[in-house]
């Protein structure tokens, strides 16, 4: 019996005959999930349990995707990522495929990366058995080698980009709102929902989240800081904070989260700041602001600054600078009031306040004022362009930029409506503004020139955010989505069902979060899924070689099939069915191709797709086989969701052949190389 209570006997296939007992995971880490992102790379790695050979494991994972990035078999080039496999997944590692194999001698990566981290178990490897996996009679997490003709689960790691994170509102203590990473912008499609948190909710501004991969967001009514990871969606955790939670949290460096309450009612608690424990999910320190809440969309995040402390306002005419770790007060100032959040100068020297009609210079060490600007009308939020430029809008539609240092106008522009929002950027100096009159505007930021205008369906109240690709992304409180070109044109709309009341905030992979009234958190992702055949059927013709695996990739791995008994000329010899399941049950694009050939001439090769609507199967394409394989390509053009069933998500494929003519050889042979569907699931407002 070994340490950790399993038998095991090296067959002449090089895998284990393995008993488990009760005593499986003692002593190691509690296994929680079977999917975890590593923030330290960004990757996401996936125990699949549905046993395979290492062949066909490397096909399967090769053929899967996670938002929009292809998989392979797990590959570690690192201690440090050894270790953090161990302490994800403990016991599950047992028993489980790598992505190492032999060629020729030398052992390499599936992904072609150095071979020069091992963690091979004490005299392995052993013979010429060419591939790695997990050995369960190894100290967990130790390596062994297998001919790889056993089925047994395997990981796979999507190097997802590493996460930069939105760890604030603005994105940062500047005001850029803009994505520091994404996807190939190729790769991004039409917007659809995943999924909702806290959907009985109302959450106002989009999350923060962080380098580590978990994100935070708020709620109103269960004034909650609800802790997520944001690889899977899984909720860790939550704190209630006892008041309306109207910002997105700040993460800091320390690994505090930092959020605002506001008392909307007479009966809460006044508002506060809190540091909270993200280990713990309880509070470390809250320092009361006493601010109330001012509407739906005006509201004070926490910003902050370069060492650490929070820089954070209240309507009732305060200012603060507080100790990150004790939240003391490092200096207080008073004035009208100062209700939206607080950006940085570039330099780190200054904060700016809008306190009603004044805009304020604080400087930072030690909270004396720098200077001030009366306006004839209420400033709104202010931001701080990549080149210094102060950029902030007033209720009367003008929109200032100051110099930093003296306060000295540079510049104004003037819309047809209030401008409160902050402003967001772009890399290469223009501002992006959104306005009460519709419009989303984008001035020059050295001399406030109107570039373009976009108008939307209503007015403009919350801050537009700017993706790494330099589409801007905004909503207004009638619900409208927008997202629009760096050149002001539109590339997508969609309608939610709930009013749009705080910024957007854009994950590194592209999806959007999105707080509408009443409509929790909403998942926006904007990458098509990939669907590959997961069973079939043979109505007519007899299975020679292959499986459905050798369908999902194009690697000259075959399923075939060979002519079985007709009943009359009508009939296809050869006819069988492939069927997947699609991620969502309402696409809004749905392609399907086929890669596949017969071994002689004269064959002609038809795809039917099932109309679960009508109940029948749909012919989409007839064409000659051919003798190479040759690829087809389906796109779907009108209503694609009546190919998926909707209850179930099962879609289902029908491939047949038959002579087309007189032929010269018996039998002949269908070979199907690969077969896979890619859908764009429909938007479905929340």
């Amino acid at each position: 019996m070994g340490s950790r209570g399993r038998v095991g006997m090296r067959g002449i296939g090089g895998a284990w005959a393995l008993i488990a007992c009760a005593s499986l995971f003692a002593g190691f880490p509690s296994v929680s999930q079977a999917q975890t992102q590593w923030s330290a790379n960004g990757h996401v790695y996936r125990l699949e349990t549905t046993p395979r050979t290492w062949t066909d494991a490397k096909v399967a994972a090769e053929s899967s995707s996670y938002r929009g990035v292809t998989g392979h078999l797990l590959t570690i080039t690192s201690q440090a990522e050894q270790d953090f496999l161990i302490n994800t997944f403990g016991g599950l590692l047992w028993d489980t495929y790598l992505g190492g194999f032999l060629d020729l001698g030398v052992w390499k990566w599936v992904t072609a990366e150095p071979f020069n981290y091992t963690n091979w178990a004490f005299g392995e490897p052993r013979g010429s058995s060419p591939v790695i996996y997990f050995d369960p009679a190894t100290p967990l997490g130790e390596w062994s080698n297998a001919t790889g003709t056993v089925a047994l689960p395997y990981f796979v790691e999507y190097e997802l980009p590493r996460l930069i994170g939105w760890p604030m509102e603005l994105q940062n203590r500047f005001g850029n709102s803009r994505a520091i990473s994404g996807p190939d912008p190729g790769t991004i499609t039409t917007p659809w929902i995943d999924y909702r948190m806290s959907p009985t909710e109302v959450v106002s501004h989009g999350p923060a989240i962080g380098a580590d991969g978990i994100g935070y967001y708020g709620t109103w009514i269960g004034s909650d800081l609800v802790k997520f990871d944001v690889a899977t969606g899984a909720i860790l955790g939550s704190f209630d904070a006892l008041g309306w939670i109207q910002c997105t949290p700040a993460i800091g460096d320390n690994g505090l989260i930092y959020i605002t309450t506001v008392k909307a009612f007479s009966q809460h608690p006044p508002g506060r700041i809190f540091a909270v424990d993200p280990n713990t999910m309880d509070w470390v320190w809250a320092f009361q602001t006493n601010y109330n809440k001012v509407s739906d969309y005006e509201s004070c995040s926490p910003t902050i600054g370069p060492d650490g402390d929070i820089v954070v306002g209240s309507k009732i005419g305060k200012a603060w600078r507080l100790d990150g770790a004790t939240g003391a007060i490092e200096w207080e100032v008073t004035f009208n009031g100062a209700q939206y959040t607080i950006p940085f100068s570039r330099d780190d020297t200054k904060v700016f306040v809008s306190n009603d009609e004044v805009m304020t210079a604080i400087n930072y060490a030690d909270g004396t004022i720098a200077w001030s600007y009366t306006a004839g009308s209420w400033f709104g939020a202010p931001s701080v362009a990549p080149d210094g430029t102060l950029v902030v809008g007033s209720a009367s539609g003008t929109v200032y930029g100051f110099d930093p240092d003296t306060g000295t106008i540079l510049w104004t522009f003037t819309a047809l409506g209030k401008v409160l929002a902050a402003p967001a950027f772009s890399t290469d100096g223009v501002a992006y503004v959104c306005s009460y009159d519709h419009r989303l505007y984008a001035l020059r930021t050295s001399d406030g020139a109107r570039l373009w205008s976009f108008t939307g369906t209503f007015e403009n109240r919350s801050s537009p955010s700017v993706g790494p690709d330099g589409r801007i992304y905004f909503g207004n409180p009638i619900g409208s989505l927008y997202s629009v070109a760096p050149d002001g044109t539109l590339i997508w709309f969609a309608q939610s069902a709930g009013s749009v009341r705080g910024q957007i905030t854009v994950g590194s992979d592209g999806t959007l979060y999105m707080g509408p009234l009443g409509g929790g958190l909403v998942i926006i992702r904007q990458h098509e899924t990939r669907n590959l055949a997961e069973s079939y059927s043979i109505i007519r013709g007899i299975h020679v070689s292959g499986d459905v695996a050798d369908t999902w990739e194009s690697d000259n791995s075959y399923f075939v099939v060979r002519p079985g008994i007709t009943l009359n000329r009508t009939e296809a010899p050869v006819d069988m069915v492939f069927e997947s399941t699609a991620l969502k049950d309402t696409p809004s694009e749905f392609r399907f191709t086929l890669e596949a050939h017969v071994s002689i001439w004269g064959m002609s090769q038809r795809i039917e797709l099932f109309d679960f609507v009508a109940g029948s199967w749909e012919e989409v394409d007839v064409r000659m086989a051919t003798t190479t394989d040759s690829v087809v390509t389906i796109d779907v053009p009108a209503n694609p969701e009546r190919f998926v069933e909707p209850t179930t998500g099962v879609t289902r494929v029908r491939v047949s052949f038959k002579q087309a003519g007189p032929i010269l050889q018996f039998p002949w042979f269908a070979r199907i190389n690969f077969a896979g569907w890619r859908m764009v699931p429909k938007w479905i407002p929340v």
